[in-house]
């Protein structure tokens, strides 16, 4: 009898039971998509922000590298990228550079166009710097775009003030068959920047003699002279002979440098 009376009892409240889990089911379900939709919503919103601080930054450093040369009467047709400065190129020249540390892109010296360059997406299709739609990927990110618009803008910028073709400079002094230790060049021989010995020497209108290299990554980042803070380019740089050939007979054991000797201070030693 009491086994009867249970039974009836559950069959009766199976009917108000299941809408009840079935709307237990949808609220659940609910909560969870709602969940979802903020965890999105936040994970964008992070994104967003991200993406427009970085693109603030490149937006900045745009500024900050063409102003200057909007200042310099003369420039260089050709140029290296300061975010180039430490990276390997390929044996073709290819520099593989992430603006912001997105999307990695190549970077290539136009082939047909002096002082220009070119990207590409990494697909084997090379595009100009001013060509953003063509690329199967879409449109780069506006970090690397501001970047590519950078690099258009200083090569028009450095073609409307190009100066006379660059100064021929003797080549590097060949140091692979001496046998003084290079590590023990005199403080006169060795560039000021590097304190190594250098290969071509170029003087500047201060009377410093520099390693070309050095000085030439210096102009490029400062375009001044580091002696005396005074405005430098390139074209100020002359290649110092006196002091090549004083390198090469101290390379061929033939000079003995005594310390001060030279203009570069005290020497240490053959």
């Amino acid at each position: 009898m009491r086994a009867s009376v249970l039974l009836s009892s559950i069959a009766a409240s199976l009917p108000t039971f299941l809408p009840s889990r079935a709307r237990a089911l949808k609220y659940t379900a609910a909560i969870s998509l709602g969940a979802l939709l903020v965890y999105v919503a936040g994970t964008t919103v992070s994104f967003v922000v991200q993406l427009f601080e970085v693109s603030a930054a490149e937006a900045s450093k745009f500024i900050q590298v063409l102003l200057p040369l909007l200042q310099r009467p003369v420039l260089d047709l050709d140029f290296l990228p300061d975010e180039f400065q430490r990276l390997p190129p390929t044996p073709e020249g290819v520099y593989e550079y992430a603006p912001a540390s997105y999307h990695p892109f190549l970077f290539r010296r136009s082939p047909s166009l002096p002082g220009a360059w070119e990207w590409s997406d990494g697909l084997g299709v090379w595009f100009d710097t001013d060509n953003f739609r063509d690329s199967t990927q879409g449109v780069p990110e506006p970090p690397a775009l501001i970047f590519i618009l950078r690099l258009h803008v200083e090569a028009l910028i450095r073609r409307r003030r190009a100066g006379p073709p660059r100064r021929r400079l003797p080549p590097p002094i060949d140091t692979a068959k001496t046998n003084r230790r290079l590590d023990a060049a005199p403080d006169c021989l060795c560039c000021p920047i590097s304190h190594a010995l250098m290969r071509v020497p170029v003087v500047a209108p201060s009377g410093a003699t520099y390693e070309h290299e050095c000085i030439q990554r210096w102009v490029q980042q400062q375009h001044t002279d580091p002696v005396n803070g005074a405005p430098l380019s390139e074209e100020d740089l002359y290649p110092n002979l006196a002091l090549r050939h004083l390198i090469e007979t101290w390379l061929g054991g033939t000079a003995e440098l005594t310390d001060g000797e030279g203009d570069g201070g005290p020497g240490r030693g053959p």
